[in-house]
């Protein structure tokens, strides 16, 4: 929300302007620029989701022209589980727009509606495993500090990230010796991850 609402999405003009595309039109509707309040609102093909959604704001004027004001009105007028779907919907919206540019896949309003749903679910359902994480991991870390490893010893502590959908592994690795001081330390990626 924060890229859409300071224009930081590579939308085609914001490509365009750095004259990085030849084509600012939207590749979804080829009629208009594709610029932020475009892609997420006005399209004709955004437009058919925020159509289907069972939400307040179906009925709103698609000829809303200005991204932040029309989010702080939402801010004013709707619920924050509302709010929520709203945002789930544009990342949807953005997503199914890479989809299509990248993947040249284009999903239907009903499957990016159900997209929508379930990635909005799997936050909520994340944020709530965080929340009674934290509070687990707080009552577990009390107390507990790093401590140097003992004479002659050294500790080593890692960390890894997977990107499922590219197949590649990113490793951080450092070693420190019984003074604290670091040996060694390494980072570096794996492709084609299985």
């Amino acid at each position: 929300m924060w890229k859409a609402g300071n224009d930081l999405l590579a939308t085609r003009w914001n490509l365009f302007k750095r004259k990085i595309l030849n084509d600012p039109l939207c590749p979804i509707c080829q009629t208009d620029n594709e610029i932020v309040m475009h892609l997420l609102w006005q399209c004709p093909a955004a437009n058919a989701i925020w159509t289907e959604m069972i939400i307040p704001i179906q009925k709103w004027n698609v000829a809303e022209d200005d991204f932040l004001s029309m989010w702080g009105r939402m801010k004013g007028k709707l619920t924050e589980p509302k709010l929520e779907l709203i945002a789930a919907t544009m990342r949807m919206l953005w997503m199914r727009r890479n989809e299509l540019v990248f993947d040249k896949k284009f999903r239907s309003p009903m499957s990016a509606i159900r997209a929508t749903k379930e990635s909005l679910q799997e936050y909520q359902a994340a944020n709530q495993m965080l929340k009674r994480g934290n509070s687990l991991a707080k009552a577990v870390r009390q107390g507990q500090h790093w401590e140097l490893p003992k004479e002659k010893f050294v500790k080593t502590n890692w960390d890894a990230a997977v990107d499922l959908k590219n197949k590649k592994v990113g490793i951080g690795i450092i070693i420190r010796d019984e003074k604290g001081d670091v040996l060694a330390a390494a980072c570096g990626q794996r492709k084609y991850l299985h």
